[in-house]
């Protein structure tokens, strides 16, 4: 299984190019099973962690990762898309607005402070993440995995040290988990 590295080959829009279905391509061809792909983000609009990453987050998308998902499906090989939302690593300097988190931690010292989300901007983004599975779905994916690490946004949902929250979303270690288990939900549905 080749695990995901990030290869900031997609176009400025996020669109699988060329070059990025040749990357992948190469390892299928070259006997990997399983490719978990880079980050491929959820939403184009408050979490834009780098330029060229790949993303999911809108229908013009499926026509690339469609080519992706064929180009390595000939050599037998299985995909999955590893799905992301920055989170408090987004970089407002590319959204043009403050970062989304379930506090106001920043992700690292000196990092800029991150706006704690609403219930409503929480069920908005769970449905950016389903919805990005539906498009991956509907580009022939095999699966995906959910990005939870590196101080991204689920990782700040779960983190006593991010999540600050004293709603049914922070506190105890199942309501850190709720995010990530109701996009969980929302995805098999």
């Amino acid at each position: 299984a080749m695990m995901p590295m990030g290869t900031v080959y997609a176009d400025k829009d996020g669109i699988a190019t060329d070059r990025l279905i040749s990357y992948y391509e190469a390892r299928a061809k070259g006997g990997i099973g399983l490719i978990i792909n880079e980050y491929t983000g959820v939403d184009d609009v408050d979490s834009i962690p780098t330029t060229r990453n790949l993303r999911a987050s809108r229908h013009y998308h499926v026509a690339g990762l469609e080519r992706l998902v064929e180009a390595v499906h000939k050599y037998d090989c299985l995909i999955f898309a590893q799905l992301h939302h920055g989170g408090a690593t987004s970089k407002p300097a590319l959204t043009g607005r403050q970062s989304l988190s379930a506090s106001n931690v920043p992700a690292a010292p000196g990092a800029p402070e991150p706006r704690p989300m609403t219930v409503e901007e929480i069920k908005a983004v769970e449905k950016k993440f389903i919805d990005a599975a539906v498009r991956c779905k509907m580009a022939g994916y095999d699966g995906v995995e959910l990005h939870g690490a590196h101080s991204y946004l689920l990782a700040e949902f779960f983190s006593p040290y991010f999540n600050k929250r004293t709603d049914e979303y922070g506190g105890s270690a199942e309501n850190r988990a709720r995010f990530a288990l109701e996009i969980i939900d929302g995805i098999r549905k």
